[in-house]
């Protein structure tokens, strides 16, 4: 994640820094085009309105087609709109700059997400608070270099800005891999394809998924909480491999990452009551098996050695786990 983060702090603070370098020269060029403090007003506003409004765009156009390809319009779009900024001969043109800015710059979600996407749950928070560094360094330097570009003349600002975010989009298209081939799989057909070369004991969907854990849980499938999480359940698989000793892994795929730390809480208080009632051979299972939520997905992993297995299949524990 390391990586991708700098260069996503890199992307965010050229971003930022073309809005801000324009940001303290807009209010001089509007009211030299005799505009009243109203009007600066309104074209101070028609940014935050326009990212408002597309910011739910550009994260359901993320979500069908990545977060890259979504990160990449929009840089290109906001440099369309700084070349509008430095040519703009009327109000009209300014208001449409502003528009086609605050459109480009909706993408900030977009950014959150793809921190969001490829980042451990553990530094997530640590993450995100280095993306927003980095977008507050932009908008600390972005005035003091606009200012600068000014005695170069009138359209240096806009064009400057235009040509880093052409550039910064196209440091993006090299060095951004798409952050949802490193995120959780969410259907069957995935989990197929991402189970690589272990032996694969089973795949199941939505209902065989349901199934298997009503089997597994037993009385604690009767709880009013499992009723609410079992509705978000999505896919499974087993993965089992014989290489040294014998290897078990569940995956339980969620809709999201509440649903799979709940999950994770009630299969815990399950295995503690089948503790309570469960054989020598079912309790050293038990002991041995690890519970934990990662992202949307369930984990479940035991790992024994092949005489504990062989004694362990004609156990009921091991029948409710694969019936």
């Amino acid at each position: 994640m390391k990586g991708k983060l700098t260069v996503l702090m890199i992307t965010a603070f050229v971003d930022m820094l073309g809005l801000a370098m324009i940001i303290p020269l807009l209010p001089f060029y509007a009211t030299k085009m005799g505009a009243s403090a109203t009007i600066v007003g309104v074209l101070i506003a028609a940014f935050s309105i326009a990212q408002l409004a597309s910011a739910p765009i550009w994260g359901k156009f993320s979500d069908r087609y990545g977060r890259r390809p979504a990160l990449l319009s929009g840089l290109l779009v906001s440099a369309v709109a700084y070349v509008i900024f430095a040519y703009a001969s009327t109000l009209w043109l300014l208001l449409l700059s502003r528009i086609v800015q605050g459109f480009g710059g909706g993408t900030i979600g977009v950014v959150q997400a793809y921190v969001a996407d490829a980042s451990d749950p553990n530094d997530r928070a640590k993450s995100l608070g280095w993306l927003s560094a980095a977008t507050s360094f932009g908008a600390v330097v972005g005035p003091a270099i606009g200012s600068g570009l000014i005695h170069w003349g009138h359209h240096a600002p806009g064009i400057a800005s235009a040509i880093f975010c052409v550039l910064i989009s196209i440091f993006a298209g090299i060095y951004l891999r798409e952050s949802r081939d490193d995120t959780p799989v969410t259907s069957e057909h995935e989990v197929v394809r991402q189970t690589g070369s272990g032996a694969v004991w089973s795949v199941l969907d939505t209902i065989g998924t349901e199934n298997m854990m009503n089997s597994a849980l037993g009385d604690v499938t009767k709880l009013t909480s499992y009723e609410t999480l079992k509705k978000r359940l999505r896919s499974s698989r087993y993965v089992m491999n014989f290489g040294s000793g014998v290897r078990f892994d569940l995956d339980v795929i969620t809709s999201d990452n509440m649903t799979a730390a709940g999950l994770s809480t009630l299969v815990q208080a399950g295995m503690m009551f089948r503790k309570s009632q469960a054989t020598g051979v079912e309790k050293s299972a038990l002991e041995d098996m690890s519970v934990n939520s990662d992202s949307n997905q369930l984990k479940v992993h035991f790992k024994s050695d092949e005489k504990q297995f062989q004694t362990l299949i004609g156990s009921d524990l091991f029948a409710a786990m694969i019936r």
